[in-house]
C-alpha cells in the first residue's frame, strides 16, 4: 500500500494570484538613503537663504556693522556645527580631521602647490599692505575670524560632502564647490556699501578655490590639508583685501 502524497497548497487564484496577494517588502534602507540623500543637497541652499535672512532682518534693528556679525555668527552655528553635527554625527565630524595617506601624483602635487599658493601670495603682499592700519585688537579679531571661519567653512563645504559621496565626484566635490561660491554672493547682496569690490570678481576667485579645496578633500577623504590653507589664507588678510579693499 502506497503512502499518500500530499497535497501541495495553492493559493487562490494562482501564481499570479499569489504575487499580487503577498506582502509587499519596503526596502526601508534604500528609502533612508534617499531621504538622507534629499537632507545632504538642500542643506546648503537652506543654509545660504537662512544667512540671507537673517542679514536683511538684522540691518534696519542695528545698523549694517552688528548685521554682518550676527549673520556670519548665524552661518557658522548653523552651517559649521548644527549641520553638520546633524548630517554625519560628531563622530563623522572628527574623522574628516584624520590624517590620511596623501596620493603620490603629479596631479596631486599641482593641488598641493595651488593650496600653498594664497597663502603665499597673502603673506607676501596682503598682510604687509594692512599691517600699518592695524590695531592689536584688529590682529586678535583677524585671528579668530580665520581660525573660526577657515575650520566650520571646510567642515561644511568640504568635508560633509566628501564622506556623504566618496565615490561621486559631482555630489562630493561640484556640487558644493558651485553653492560655496554662490554663498559668497549673500554679503555683497546686503552690504554694498560694506563691500568693495564687484560681486563677479570675487565670484571669479571663489568657484576655483572652492573646486581646488573640495577636489582635494574628496580626494584624501580628510579636510586636514584644506582646514590649514583655508585658516592661513585668512590670517593673512587676503579675505579682508578682497572684500574691504587695501588698508581696511
Amino acid at each position: 500500500m502506497h503512502a499518500a502524497t500530499p497535497v501541495r497548497f495553492r493559493w487562490p487564484g494562482g501564481s499570479h494570484q499569489r504575487r499580487a496577494d503577498a506582502p509587499r517588502q519596503v526596502d526601508h534602507e534604500g528609502e533612508r538613503a534617499r531621504y538622507a540623500t534629499r537632507a545632504f543637497l538642500i542643506a546648503p541652499v537652506v543654509l545660504i537663504v537662512a544667512t540671507y535672512v537673517v542679514f536683511r532682518l538684522f540691518t534696519p534693528i542695528a545698523g549694517e556693522r552688528i548685521a554682518s556679525f550676527t549673520g556670519f555668527g548665524f552661518y557658522w552655528l548653523l552651517g559649521g556645527i548644527v549641520m553638520p553635527v546633524t548630517l554625519i554625527g560628531r563622530h563623522g565630524i572628527a574623522e574628516l580631521f584624520a590624517r590620511r595617506p596623501v596620493p603620490r601624483s603629479v596631479r596631486f602635487t599641482i593641488a598641493l602647490v595651488l593650496l600653498a599658493v594664497p597663502v603665499v601670495f597673502g603673506f607676501l603682499f596682503a598682510f604687509p599692505a594692512i599691517l600699518p592700519f592695524a590695531t592689536g585688537a584688529t590682529l586678535l579679531g583677524l585671528a579668530a575670524y580665520a581660525v573660526v571661519n577657515g575650520t566650520l567653512e571646510e567642515v561644511f563645504w568640504r568635508g560633509v560632502f566628501a564622506r556623504r559621496f566618496p565615490s561621486n565626484p559631482w555630489l562630493g566635490m561640484m556640487y558644493p564647490a558651485v553653492l560655496f561660491s554662490l554663498w559668497q554672493l549673500v554679503p555683497w547682496a546686503v552690504f554694498p556699501t560694506l563691500l568693495h569690490v564687484p560681486a563677479f570678481i570675487v565670484l571669479g576667485v571663489a568657484l576655483p578655490v572652492g573646486l581646488l579645496y573640495n577636489w582635494v578633500a574628496w580626494r584624501t577623504g580628510s579636510i586636514h590639508l584644506t582646514v590649514l590653507s583655508h585658516v592661513l589664507t585668512n590670517l593673512s588678510g587676503v579675505g579682508a583685501m578682497v572684500i574691504f579693499g587695501p588698508g581696511w
